[in-house]
């Protein structure tokens, strides 16, 4: 996404282990109390400053803050901005066709001509780092992280298998939060055991929603795999039964979650559909591209795609070793893979995903695949010369 770096603030994720829920406790109750709410009744609340601060408030924008402006405003406006910048341009471009004073000057040409498209949205920021975190409708119903986090804790208790809390990750306004069972609720194969895990998510900026999803947590490798709304829901931070539907959301997603038989049956039928046919190892880089190309379809980078194939190739399912991408020498024929190593490949690497968000998206293609919603390029049934008689 393009930004004016040297006026915008990133808001890198900050991540949180399965030991430390008291410090993500103190985390967000520190962000509640910092946070201020007003409404947007003049421009110079958006119009940006000689030394990139908002004219009123004197407010810096985060990353996401100015993005989300930007598309309010006008189409391509956050492009252009990066672009005029310098920090993302189009094309290569000496510095001297570059101007931070030129992308301040075109959105606030913007702001001037189009406020009336923002105005009457609120306005949410952080008091003490003087930030300007995001925009939010009129009719919106505000739950900080914190009182989210509460709310999860206290549906999540009276789940039938017993949760756990496995980790959590915040950036900016928006906070993930991942739990399993404690006790597993079906084996794909001897020692290779699945539990029910939840992934709820809360965003007080931007989209205004509160999300919660069940998927699988495996044991051998810490994988998650998660469905999407079919599988959870997703509600925004509007009308005033909002407190009490989240409540009725957050629970349902037990019970709205995938039946064990299904997934295990899913399962087993993963473990029977090779990846490339036996004898045509020559084909392998054919069946590569191929199968990165079905991922890339359904939203996966390239890059991502190829490291998983990569990862299939240098270890199965049930392979405890830690080895990432292998080397020629230590790749295995894709006709000794199944679809069901390339779930597992899937599921094991999102962690490496820097962003939350991408690391959510590959998890639910994974789920994906193994429900049977992704379509692979998998290799036709051979015939004898029997069968073409």
């Amino acid at each position: 996404m393009p930004v004016l770096a040297p006026l915008l603030v990133r808001t890198n994720a900050e991540p949180f282990g399965e030991r430390e829920l008291p410090l993500l406790e103190e985390r967000l109750r520190r962000q509640g109390d910092d946070t201020d709410l007003g409404v947007l009744d003049v421009p110079e609340q958006l119009l940006l400053g000689p030394d990139g601060r908002t004219r009123r408030g004197g407010l810096q924008y985060t990353t996401r803050a100015f993005a989300h402006a930007c598309s309010l405003l006008a189409g391509g406006l956050a492009e252009l901005a990066g672009d005029l910048s310098g920090e993302r341009p189009r094309m290569a471009v000496p510095p001297a066709l570059c101007s931070i004073d030129d992308a301040i000057a075109v959105f606030n040409l913007a702001v001037a001509r189009r406020f009336a498209l923002a105005e009457g949205m609120q306005i949410i920021c952080d008091a003490r780092q003087r930030l300007f975190e995001g925009l939010v409708g009129a009719s919106y119903r505000r739950v900080t992280n914190a009182e989210f986090l509460e709310q999860v804790e206290s549906a999540t208790s009276s789940f039938a298998a017993g949760t756990e809390f496995r980790g959590a990750a915040l950036v900016g306004r928006a906070l993930s939060l991942r739990y399993r069972a404690v006790t597993p609720c079906f084996e794909a194969a001897p020692g290779d055991a699945f539990h029910r895990a939840y992934l709820f998510g809360n965003t007080e900026t931007g989209d205004g929603s509160a999300r919660a999803y069940s998927g699988l947590w495996r044991a051998a490798d810490g994988g998650w795999s998660f469905g999407d709304f079919r599988e959870g829901g997703r509600l925004r931070h509007q009308g005033k039964a909002f407190r009490r539907l989240l409540g009725r959301a957050l629970a349902a997603v037990e019970t709205r979650a995938t039946s064990t038989d299904e997934l295990s049956r899913r399962a087993g039928v993963l473990r029977l559909l090779p990846l490339a046919r036996p004898g045509r190892a020559r084909s392998d880089h054919g069946r590569m591209r191929a199968l990165v190309g079905a991922l890339s379809a359904r939203g996966l980078s390239r890059l991502s795609g190829q490291a998983a194939v990569l990862d299939v190739m240098g270890r199965s399912a049930a392979s405890t070793d830690a080895m990432a991408i292998p080397g020629l020498g230590a790749r295995t024929a894709l006709s000794e893979r199944t679809a069901y190593d390339l779930f597992v490949a899937l599921a094991r690497r999102a962690a490496e995903q820097h962003a939350p968000s991408r690391r959510e998206k590959q998890e639910q293609l994974a789920y994906s695949l193994l429900v049977g919603r992704v379509r692979l390029p998998l290799p036709a049934p051979t015939h004898s010369a029997e069968d073409e008689s």
